[in-house]
């Protein structure tokens, strides 16, 4: 995974020097946000297993991002999911998933990582962009 620190300190959206929002990080993420950055942009892969997801964001940034995130059975991966910046519910697997293992076409994600590479990725999913 390539990541490149982004300051995502905690508050409102707020203008980028591109013109383009940032949106805060999770609350639930705990990670200094010195170690924290963010992806978001079109899911152009995604690729879940029974102890892994691993998707893949054309950014809006212009950059490709991939990301990967490991999980046991007694961990289910939506943990560590949010849909629409809310807490994510079984129901929520419709929006993301058409079937086990495929992604809803033109989904859209925000994906937060702690560049301490212990603390698991918090992926945002955005149906509806």
């Amino acid at each position: 995974m390539t990541a490149l620190p982004i300051s995502a300190c905690g508050g409102e959206n707020r203008q980028t020097d591109r013109g383009r929002s940032r949106i805060a990080p999770p609350a639930r993420l705990d990670c200094d946000h010195n170690h924290l950055t963010s992806y978001n942009g079109q899911v152009a892969e995604y690729h879940r297993s029974e102890d892994s997801i691993t998707i893949t964001i054309d950014t809006d940034w212009d950059t490709e991002e991939t990301v990967s995130l490991e999980f046991t059975e007694k961990d289910s991966p939506a943990a560590h999911f949010l849909m629409n910046g809310k807490e994510f519910i079984k129901d929520d697997w419709l929006k993301v998933e058409v079937e086990p293992g495929v992604l809803v076409t033109g989904m859209y994600a925000f994906v937060w990582v702690c560049l301490d590479e212990e603390t698991p990725p918090v992926i945002d999913w955005r149906p509806h962009r």
